[in-house]
C-alpha cells in the first residue's frame, strides 16, 4: 500500500511537532510548510535526518514559493496546526494574527483544495466562550473562526473534501 501524504502547517509548534513525529513513526509521508526562520529548529532537523525519504519541508518567504513547491504534489490530507496565539493583543499585532491564522492557511487551502481528501483545522475552544455558540473570548479566537468561515467556500468547491474543525 502506498504511503498517504499529509501536508502540515505549524509543525514548529508543540502539538504539530509531536504529531508529525507520531505520523512518521506510523508510516505516513509528511510535507510541512515552514517559514524560513524555522530552518534551525532542532527537533525538525532531527526528524528530517531520521526519515529522509518520508519527510520533506517547504521553507517559504512568500506564497509564490509555496505554489511552486506544491504544484505537482499529491496530497491526501492537510492538517493546519499553524497559529499565532496571545490571550490579549495590541493594535500592532493584528496583522500578525491575521497573517498567521487566516491568510497563511487560506493560501495553502486555496492551492490544494481541489486535490485533497481531508482537511483538519485546529481551532480553539475559545471560539465558543459560552460553550456552544460562536462567542469569541479574544481576538485570537475571532481569527480562528474567520478561517473556519472562509473554509466553507472551499468545501463548496470540492464536495468530495471532508473538513474537520
Amino acid at each position: 500500500m502506498k504511503k498517504k501524504t499529509i501536508l502540515t502547517t505549524g509543525t514548529s509548534g508543540f502539538i504539530g511537532n509531536f504529531f508529525i513525529k507520531s505520523a512518521l513513526e506510523n508510516g505516513y509521508r509528511i510535507i510541512d510548510i515552514l517559514r524560513e526562520k524555522n530552518k534551525t529548529n532542532k527537533n525538525l532537523i532531527s526528524l528530517r535526518k531520521k526519515y529522509p525519504s518520508s519527510y520533506e519541508t517547504i521553507f517559504f518567504s512568500n506564497s509564490d514559493i509555496i505554489h511552486k513547491k506544491l504544484k505537482n504534489k499529491k496530497i491526501d490530507y492537510f492538517i493546519n496546526f499553524a497559529t499565532f496565539y496571545k490571550n490579549d493583543h495590541s493594535h500592532r499585532e493584528i496583522k500578525k494574527f491575521i497573517d498567521s491564522n487566516i491568510v497563511f492557511p487560506t493560501i495553502v487551502l486555496d492551492l490544494i483544495s481541489l486535490k485533497v481528501k481531508k482537511v483538519i483545522n485546529f481551532g480553539t475552544m475559545m471560539q465558543h466562550n459560552d460553550g456552544k455558540n460562536y462567542l469569541p473570548k479574544n481576538f485570537y479566537a475571532s481569527t480562528k473562526s474567520a478561517f473556519e468561515m472562509i473554509s466553507n467556500f472551499y468545501i463548496l468547491q470540492n464536495k468530495k473534501m471532508k473538513f474537520y474543525n
